[in-house]
């Protein structure tokens, strides 16, 4: 019975070891939250609302050349969820973000439920995905107190002759920034 309590005690004090070493990491993994945020550069009106964050600041109506921040710090799922709304073209984006245990910190864009733009990503890396009437780019860009994405809504660099978006079929690739 003791060698039992002893090789139990022993089990326990090497996983609290390997655990407290993983939170010491250079990438700081769980130990510092999410910040996102959203910038307008198009022509379209937008309105973004975070669902689920610490903090957030200019949520509502996003005019063209405004920002929405949305920071968030959970122990599990995503630390920052929200939605980007647009009248017209009519959909509304899904927004989520984290910095998990392990891996890279991310975020993401579902556009039509798929998930279009965005994920694992290191710093100075962005995903882009062009529907033809807007332009959406997830950048990872340099930490502070939180791990830093920005999401731009832009006019499409490849814009439909229809004037419609063109539907999402899988993830765009991640790309380093120039």
């Amino acid at each position: 019975m003791a060698r039992r309590v002893t090789s139990v005690g022993l089990l326990v004090l090497v996983a609290g070891l390997a655990l407290g070493g993983c939170s010491s990491s250079n990438r700081e993994a769980g130990n510092l939250g999410t910040r996102v945020c959203i910038e307008n550069k198009s022509s379209f009106s937008a309105t973004v609302g975070f669902t689920k964050r610490d903090t957030g600041r200019g949520e509502g109506s996003l005019a063209a050349g405004s920002w929405a921040c949305g920071e968030g710090t959970f122990f599990m799922g995503n630390d920052v969820e929200g939605t980007i709304a647009l009248a017209s073209p009519l959909s509304e984006i899904k927004v989520t973000a984290s910095n998990p245990w392990t891996g890279a910190p991310e975020a993401r864009l579902y556009i039509g439920g798929r998930w279009c733009v965005g994920g694992s990503m290191n710093e100075g890396q962005e995903s882009v995905w062009d529907d033809g009437v807007l332009r959406y780019t997830v950048q990872r860009i340099a930490d502070g107190q939180w791990k830093e994405f920005t999401v731009t809504l832009a006019q499409s660099e490849q814009p439909n002759a229809s004037g419609l978006p063109k539907q999402c079929t899988g993830l765009a690739p991640t790309r380093e920034h120039i």
